[in-house]
């Protein structure tokens, strides 16, 4: 039962992945996937945090710090790439159309 749950949790946070990177969806349904994935990691950092007030260990704080540092690193490291990748195709089309 384990493995069933983990295989289509995995299906769907891949699958929104994908969806919200594609160029090929369009932008509003785009927004809608990338919201679902904030949703998803903001509710993961929120059982962290439930959990660390509960057993009130400075481990298991540390440990929920690291989560939301490592979250929010990868986000700004795909909104780096995305912005970068997009400034280079606008500059790649600028020269085509010189």
């Amino acid at each position: 039962m384990d493995s069933l749950i983990e295989f289509v949790l995995e299906i769907i946070l891949e699958g929104t992945i994908a969806g919200a990177e594609s160029k090929k969806v369009p932008l509003p349904i785009r927004i809608l996937l990338f919201t679902f994935l904030i949703a998803i990691y903001g509710a993961l950092v929120g059982i962290f945090v439930l959990l660390s007030v509960k057993t009130g260990s400075v481990w298991m704080w540390i440990l929920t710090f690291l989560v939301f540092a490592l979250i929010l690193g990868v986000t700004v490291y795909r909104i780096r790439k995305y912005r970068r990748e997009n400034k280079n195709k606008d500059k790649e089309k600028d020269a085509e159309n010189k």
